[in-house]
């Protein structure tokens, strides 16, 4: 099954490298980081069988778990949440 994830922010520290983090209930998985470009934007996708290993949702998901059993995203700059939401 292919699966596609997409993350974006708007408004972010330019240049700030944040940290993104799913969650599967009580579970966290730390899909890596990434750095806002000079406008302060974060664009960040994953997908299945992604020529990147860093975006190929197939090493970073849980064994037995897809996007469909997020249940929650929190955005962290410097260890701090700056932007969380819940499914």
């Amino acid at each position: 099954m292919e699966q596609e994830l997409e993350i974006e922010l708007e408004d972010a520290t330019a240049g700030g490298t944040y940290t993104i983090l799913v969650f599967f209930g009580d579970e966290s998985v730390a899909l890596g980081s990434i750095t806002a470009n000079d406008h302060g934007i974060i664009e960040a996708e994953y997908e299945t069988g992604a020529d990147d290993p860093d975006r190929d949702l197939s090493a970073l998901l849980p064994d037995g778990r897809d996007v469909r059993d997020i249940t929650g995203v929190q955005i962290l700059l410097d260890g701090n949440v700056v932007l969380e939401g819940d499914f």
